[in-house]
């Protein structure tokens, strides 16, 4: 079985729309998504913030196909 590895670049600025976007996706409200980028990975949601950032807004860098 080959699993195919993703790593993406995200952008150091939000685009417009992208934090209610993001807060959708999470299930939390808006404001929430300034507290986890203002508390960074002390926050709880960081890495499932960081995560859908990753999925909705990224760009692929490098991709690895491991057997």
């Amino acid at each position: 079985m080959k699993t195919t590895i993703v790593k993406y670049e995200i952008p150091l600025s939000l685009p417009f729309g992208a934090k209610a976007k993001l807060a959708k996706v999470l299930g939390v409200h808006p404001n929430t998504i300034y507290n986890i980028r203002v508390q960074g990975e002390s926050h709880p949601l960081y890495g499932k913030m960081v995560k859908a950032l990753q999925e909705n807004y990224g760009k692929p860098v490098k991709t690895e196909t491991v057997i």
